[in-house]
């Protein structure tokens, strides 16, 4: 079972990997591979001139809106964004402390599992 969780996990960030970049900054896809550093693949953006480290970034919003309203658990939006649950786990962490109004009531909710 852990072989081919491995292997799904491989297969969607494969997946992600083959969509061709776009700057994360004005989202042109007119870029070019500019070099190294730490070990991870930098590029820069042709049209704004910034540069920034190659992969994808996850939108903690939506996987917000994907475990709370889509009620789905770590394992998986782990499995569904092709990235670890531990990475799931800390994209979530902002959300356990956010404060919650109401008309009768303020208070804190924090939350381990979909309900």
């Amino acid at each position: 079972m852990c072989i081919s969780l491995i292997i799904s996990n491989f297969a969607a960030f494969k997946t992600v990997q083959n969509v061709s970049k776009k700057c994360v900054f004005c989202n042109s896809s007119n870029v070019v591979k500019n070099g190294h550093k730490g070990g991870k693949q930098l590029y820069k953006c042709k049209k704004c001139s910034r540069q920034f480290v190659g992969g994808f970034r996850l939108d903690s919003m939506k996987i917000e809106r994907d475990y709370v309203d889509g009620k789905q658990t770590l394992k998986q939006l782990s499995l569904k964004y092709g990235v670890c649950v531990k990475t799931i786990w800390n994209t979530l962490a902002s959300m356990r402390h956010k404060r919650v109004v109401s008309k009768h009531k303020d208070g804190v909710v924090e939350m381990d599992a979909p309900y």
